[in-house]
């Protein structure tokens, strides 16, 4: 009896130790190889995420009526002499020239490309010649030191650049922009200052990961620029005397700014829309507190007082109204697992392209916190000051700038595949 009782005990734990290792099996096999995390892909939303893996692997994506999008990539490693063990944030910008798209890399080399049309594969780049020196370390450990364009704007036959500009002893970091004449590319381009203040953030406290920013066209006249506060200058985003935490205008004629809204930590994406006069700007959050708002002139929209993400340095409160601050048209928080999507640049999109609303407009977002969040771009619809999602896009990449073609071809720049996307419908 006992022998038998013995037996029963040598089987149960044979039993437990083999279930065990064919649990792990399992468990490695269905882990997603590719992602920072590990994740048990039995749960409704990993699920998805693979689905829509099949999905971009075969060439589309889902809108959210389930019609299918082309989905097209083009390696640019080539093209920027990257190997496939190059880790480069921000890996580059985009807008468009007379049909032509001009890409400037976050090293300052600047291409523009044959006719652009959605024959990605036949799209070629010519590289052209600037003025443009790249004073930090090429070679520098840290990827956002030796990358020091934050953004690109073409108007007209002007290119305006946002870098992170460097003192002269390389030790103290300010926003600067310059602008070149494109004169269709024929000579080289010779950029000189449009924007530059006697501000900086020191190089022993300034976090050039906190430190995005984009520029946009306004109402003809001026430029909006968003200003981060480099994590170091977070107070001086409540003070109107500095340009830190803040949107700002600039007369294209004059070079004269004057602050158009503030309270603003790390954005990431500016857009314009000229239909409706609204402008929408997402930004960073600390953990949780990632934003989309819509930008008003001499409004205020909170950042260190009110955070809806974790708490930090001068925070006070989650209540934006308390303090007479602008709330957000959309957030990422810690309350109802909604942790960052890491947002990049915004834009409105036609309607009938994802959905039928005229009103639609698309953010890119980086990594996240999470595939769940990040790593996609979100659809919404804008109504009565908020944004309301309509659908989110697994993209599986940092998605760091997006542009709209001709109405008819959405174009992005792909920071982990380091390559362009394009998405459009036949």
């Amino acid at each position: 009896m006992k022998s038998l009782k013995l037996i029963g005990i040598i089987i149960a734990v044979l039993t437990l130790i083999i279930g065990g290792f064919l649990s792990h099996k399992i468990y490695t096999i269905v882990v997603k190889k590719n992602d920072r995390h590990n994740y048990i892909y039995n749960s409704y939303p990993y699920l998805k995420l693979e689905i829509e893996k099949i999905h971009l692997e075969a060439g589309y994506i889902e809108n959210v009526f389930g019609e299918k999008l082309n989905f097209k990539k083009k390696d640019l490693r080539k093209l920027l002499n990257y190997d496939s063990e190059n880790y480069e944030r921000p890996l580059g910008f985009i807008d468009f020239y007379k049909e032509r798209l001009v890409f400037v890399s976050g090293k300052g080399e600047v291409y523009i490309s044959t006719i652009f049309n959605k024959n990605l594969q036949d799209l070629s780049f010519s590289k052209i010649d600037t003025n443009l020196i790249n004073n930090f370390d090429v070679n520098d450990v840290s990827t956002y030191q030796r990358n020091f364009i934050r953004d690109i704007l073409v108007d007209k036959d002007d290119l305006y650049i946002k870098v992170l500009g460097i003192s002269e002893d390389g030790s103290l970091y300010t926003p600067k922009i310059i602008v070149s004449k494109i004169n269709n590319f024929e000579k080289n381009l010779i950029f000189e200052d449009f924007f530059k203040t006697d501000e900086f953030g020191d190089d022993g406290s300034t976090d050039k990961t906190h430190g995005g920013g984009r520029i946009v066209n306004y109402k003809d006249k001026y430029i909006l620029a968003s200003i981060p506060d480099f994590g170091y200058r977070y107070k001086e985003a409540q003070d109107k005397k500095s340009i830190f935490g803040k949107i700002i205008k600039i007369n294209k004629e004059t070079k004269e700014y004057e602050v158009f809204s503030m309270g603003h930590r790390n954005p990431q994406g500016l857009h314009w829309d000229s239909e409706t006069d609204t402008i929408l700007a997402s930004e960073h959050g600390p953990i949780g507190g990632d934003e989309v708002n819509i930008i008003k002139k001499d409004k205020n929209y909170g950042w260190p007082i009110i955070s809806l993400g974790e708490d930090g340095p001068g925070h006070e409160s989650d209540d934006h109204l308390a303090y007479g601050f602008e709330e957000p048209a959309f957030y990422w928080g810690l309350k109802n697992d909604k942790q960052n999507c890491g947002p990049s640049e915004i834009t409105k999109i036609p309607a009938n392209f994802l959905n039928e609303k005229s009103n639609s407009y698309l953010l890119a977002c980086l990594s996240g916190a999470d595939p769940k969040w990040g790593l996609a771009l979100y659809n919404f619809v804008l109504k009565n000051d908020k944004l309301n999602l309509i659908q989110k896009i697994f993209i599986n990449d940092r998605v760091r700038d997006l542009k709209m073609f001709d109405e008819k071809i959405l174009v992005m720049v792909l920071e982990n595949s380091q390559s362009l996307a394009i998405i459009y419908k036949d």
